[in-house]
C-alpha cells in the first residue's frame, strides 16, 4: 500500500512539473514571436542580429521565466502571465 501511495505522489509531482514547464514554454514563446518581428530597429540593427538576440532571450526566459525587452520592461511569468502581446 505504501508503495502505491509513493508511486502516486511521484506521478503527481512529475505531472505538475511537466505542466509548469509547458506553461513556461508557452509564455516564453508568446514574447519570442513579438521579439522576432524586429520592429522599431530601423536600419540600426541587421535582422540576423535581432534574431540572434531573440534566440538568446528565449533561452534565458526558459531558464528564469522572464523575457527581457529593452522597453518597457522584462515580461515575467509571475506578473505578466495574463498580458497579451499587441498584434501588428
Amino acid at each position: 500500500m505504501a508503495r502505491h501511495v509513493l508511486l502516486a505522489a511521484v506521478i503527481f509531482c512529475v505531472t505538475a512539473m511537466s505542466a509548469a514547464a509547458q506553461t513556461r514554454q508557452q509564455f516564453c514563446q508568446r514574447w519570442h514571436v513579438v521579439c522576432q518581428r524586429c520592429e522599431g530597429l530601423g536600419q540600426t540593427v541587421p535582422r540576423e542580429r535581432c534574431l540572434a538576440v531573440c534566440a538568446q532571450r528565449m533561452s534565458q526566459c526558459l531558464a528564469n521565466g522572464c523575457y527581457f525587452f529593452n522597453s518597457p520592461r522584462p515580461r515575467c511569468e509571475d506578473r505578466d502571465r495574463g498580458v497579451i502581446p499587441a498584434t501588428r
